[in-house]
């Protein structure tokens, strides 16, 4: 481990978008960082889509936290493309067709009374040939990032600065040594002050963690390449999404389904004729499919991340539970995580594993 030091503030493990974002908020702030990760088949963050969406749901509500999330978000990525000189962020505006013309009835109502506008906007159509019998609305703040190209980028970035190892880590092989009078952790010779989990849906075979209610969430998504010129400068969404690829004409991605039951790693046919009859049904759309993918969501029975400190053990962290909102939730969360441990605040209520003791 040449170049390598020995001993560090944090040990980072996982680096899908949890562990990215916890890891860089703290070398933005000086801290002596460790990540290790072996990426694993199934990780969520690297067969994701990295949508964000500040309206969501099928009766089309703001997003929990998006007023604070959303900021935060924009700021974190464009500064992230920067640093990393890597382009991997792509703020897009999203249409979403109503259902039926009782969700429209009932949008464009709460609509006059809440300050849904900030996020949205119903006057105009998009110029493609999609079905919207009932009118639907064009989403503001939306996007996504390309996370095959952050991670990769953003390893080489850790690699680079020697904060990053390549390794399987193991729970049963850390242990915890006492250095100056104080508690560190220790791991193939390397020691740290602090330990930050962030390992996705793999963290809910852990004992350690074995009070939190984690209910993993299988996701499928498919590569798509248009037969026809399809120019689409927008995200389509009607329960299905439809994200075209910024550097490759005519190629798209789209999902995504959820299924608790089946946490296999194999595509299913079922998943695929799921997504592609949704997109049939709301265009005229030629393609065939390139390629389909498999994650496991870290998903969470109440919906809401897990951070906070280890009842038992100190200096012990989880950062966790980001579901399918991983790309919006990971920079504003990583943050709280970050200020609470520097004691200049108090976890989020909602996301505070305190819930569950």
């Amino acid at each position: 481990m040449k170049n390598f030091e020995t001993t560090y503030d944090f040990f980072v493990v996982g680096l899908g978008i949890a562990g990215l974002a916890v890891a860089e908020t703290l070398l933005q702030r000086g801290y002596r960082v460790l990540v290790m990760e072996q990426p694993l088949a199934g990780r969520s963050t690297a067969v994701a889509a990295g949508l964000f969406n500040p309206i969501t749901g099928r009766q089309m509500v703001k997003t929990w936290k998006a007023e604070l999330l959303f900021p935060k978000l924009h700021e974190f990525y464009t500064s992230l493309e920067k640093k990393i000189q890597t382009k991997f962020f792509y703020p897009t505006p999203l249409y979403r067709p109503f259902a039926n013309q009782t969700i429209a009835n009932d949008v464009l109502a709460r609509a006059e009374n809440t300050p849904l506008y900030e996020w949205a906007d119903e006057k105009t159509m998009p110029s493609l040939p999609i079905a919207q019998p009932y009118g639907g609305l064009w989403i503001k703040q939306a996007g996504f990032i390309h996370t095959e190209k952050l991670l990769e980028a953003y390893r080489l970035y850790l690699e680079q600065q020697f904060a990053f190892l390549e390794l399987h880590f193991q729970i049963d092989a850390l242990e915890v040594i006492k250095k100056e009078g104080k508690d560190y952790f220790s791991y193939q010779g390397l020691v740290a002050q602090k330990l930050i989990l962030a390992r996705g849906a793999f963290e809910k075979e852990e004992q350690l963690w074995s009070f939190l209610p984690f209910t993993p969430a299988k996701g499928e998504i498919l590569d798509l390449q248009s037969k026809s010129d399809w120019h689409m400068d927008f995200i389509f969404n009607n329960g299905t999404w439809l994200i075209p690829q910024p550097d490759s004409p005519n190629f798209f991605r789209a999902g995504s389904n959820y299924d608790h039951h089946d946490l296999s790693l194999e595509p299913t046919q079922k998943a695929r004729l799921e997504i592609t009859k949704k997109l049939a049904d709301a265009m005229p759309i030629d393609f065939e499919v390139r390629a389909q993918k498999v994650g496991i969501r870290p998903a969470t029975r109440d919906r809401k991340p897990f951070v906070g400190e280890h009842p038992k053990q100190k200096n012990c962290f989880i950062f966790n539970g980001l579901g399918a909102k991983g790309t919006s939730l990971a920079p504003y969360l990583a943050q709280n995580l970050i200020d609470f441990i520097e004691g200049k605040a108090e976890l989020d209520k909602e996301a505070d594993i305190k819930r569950f003791l």
